[in-house]
C-alpha cells in the first residue's frame, strides 16, 4: 500500500511539471505572436510618417513655390538616403531622377497638380508627378 500511495505522488508531481512547462511553453508563445504583430504596426506607422512628409505637399492646385519646398524636399532627401528603394524621382513639369546632381525648380507663378506614386510591395511613395495646371501636355 505504501508504495502505491508513493507511485501516485511520484505521477501527480510528474503531471504538475508536465502542466507547467506546457503553461510556460504557450506564454512564451503568445509573446512571439505580440512581438511580430507590434513589429508589423512599427513598419506601418513608419511607412505613414514616411508618405506623410511629401503628401502634404500633393493637390490639384499647388503654388510653384510649394513645388520647389517638395523638389528642395525630395532632392535632400535622396542625398542622405543610402538605400535606392526608398529615393524618390520627379516626372512632368519638372524631372529630377534619383541619382540627379543638379537641383531643378519650376515657375513660382504658375500652378500644379502633385500626385504621389506608391510602391505596391513597400507602400512607400517612390515617384511624384508634377504637372503644370492648365498646360496643353495635361489631362
Amino acid at each position: 500500500m505504501e508504495n502505491a500511495t508513493k507511485a501516485l505522488l511520484i505521477a501527480a508531481a510528474v503531471l504538475i511539471v508536465i502542466i507547467i512547462i506546457s503553461l510556460g511553453v504557450y506564454v512564451v508563445g503568445m509573446g512571439q505572436d505580440q512581438l511580430q504583430g507590434g513589429e508589423e504596426a512599427l513598419s506601418n506607422l513608419e511607412i505613414n510618417t514616411f508618405n506623410s512628409t511629401y503628401e502634404n505637399y500633393e493637390g490639384t492646385s499647388v503654388a510653384g513655390s510649394r513645388v520647389n519646398s517638395l523638389i528642395k524636399t525630395v532632392y535632400q532627401h535622396n542625398l542622405t538616403e543610402s538605400d535606392d528603394t526608398r529615393k524618390i524621382s520627379i516626372d512632368g513639369a519638372v524631372t529630377l531622377a534619383i541619382d540627379a546632381d543638379t537641383q531643378p525648380s519650376v515657375g513660382t507663378g504658375k500652378r500644379y497638380t502633385v500626385v504621389c506614386n506608391k510602391d505596391k510591395n513597400s507602400g512607400l511613395i517612390t515617384s511624384i508627378t508634377v504637372t503644370e495646371v492648365g498646360s496643353s501636355g495635361s489631362n
